[in-house]
């Protein structure tokens, strides 16, 4: 694991520590300053009810999958959230020809050696260095292949505790030569990560299956947004995705918000 075990070395003497300061803002507050930033740096409109939720998506699932017409914002959304929020999100064309995880997370070369990592992987994996950013990771038109062909591992996994969310790469690994975050020969899944999947809706890819729906979030854009004006102030919000969890989870706890 050649990059892995190089992303070990970059942050070998960096002090991680993860921001437990008061939100700055409550979870209203917060979707208007991101519609604002929207409409007024981007240029691009949103109603409240979409953003409302896709902020309740990553409260309650780690999969999301934004699906519907060309055109209506599907790709735009998770990226400017992260630009939005001050973190950067990543981005990965899903290609036809996808069929298990090995598209996803990469294989080991018996010829040379070395584990032939995807730069999917490099990023899930460097994530967990940086707490305090958000990691969302985008499958770009996941359904041109089946999801539950590629992400299988994913779909299992995520539905366990947090602190068992690890993927196999591979089933026998010397532990002196394993990067610091592949335990038994298997990598973590941050808790700051989530999975946002666009799906577009024609001849070209294929049926979700209800096996992935069910396992997922899903906004449907159906219709294309009008601009309007807005006063509220449009710049960066700085959040943390631990300050985020914060407010989500007092919004649990709030009784009449059930």
């Amino acid at each position: 694991f050649p990059d892995l075990i190089r992303i070990d070395e970059q942050f070998k003497d960096v002090e991680i520590v993860p921001i437990t300061d008061d939100p700055p803002c409550t979870l209203p507050e917060f979707v208007e300053r991101f519609r604002a930033y929207l409409c007024v740096k981007q240029e691009l409109y949103y109603e409240h009810r979409m953003l409302r939720s896709f902020l309740a998506g990553l409260a309650t699932s780690r999969l999301i999958i934004l699906e519907g017409l060309s055109g209506t914002g599907k790709s735009s959304l998770p990226r400017w959230f992260g630009e939005f929020v001050g973190s950067k999100t990543f981005f990965v064309p899903v290609q036809s020809t996808w069929r298990d995880r090995t598209d996803v997370l990469g294989f080991y070369n018996d010829f040379s050696y070395v584990f032939k990592e995807t730069d999917f992987l490099k990023r899930m994996y460097q994530s967990s260095y940086t707490h305090n950013n958000f990691n969302l990771m985008v499958l770009d038109e996941m359904n041109l292949s089946r999801i539950e062909y590629y992400f299988a591992d994913f779909l299992s996994i995520l539905e366990y505790p947090p602190e068992d969310w690890r993927v196999p790469l591979m089933t026998a690994l010397d532990p002196e030569k394993a990067p610091k975050n592949v335990k038994n020969g298997a990598a973590l899944i941050p808790i700051n990560t989530w999975f946002v999947g666009t799906a577009n809706k024609d001849d070209s890819t294929f049926t979700i299956t209800d096996k992935v729906y069910d396992r997922a979030v899903v906004l449907d854009f159906k219709d294309r947004n009008f601009p309007f004006e807005t006063d509220v102030d449009p710049e960066p919000l700085t959040i943390t995705p631990g300050q985020l969890m914060k407010l989500f989870q007092e919004a649990i706890k709030t009784e009449e918000f059930r």
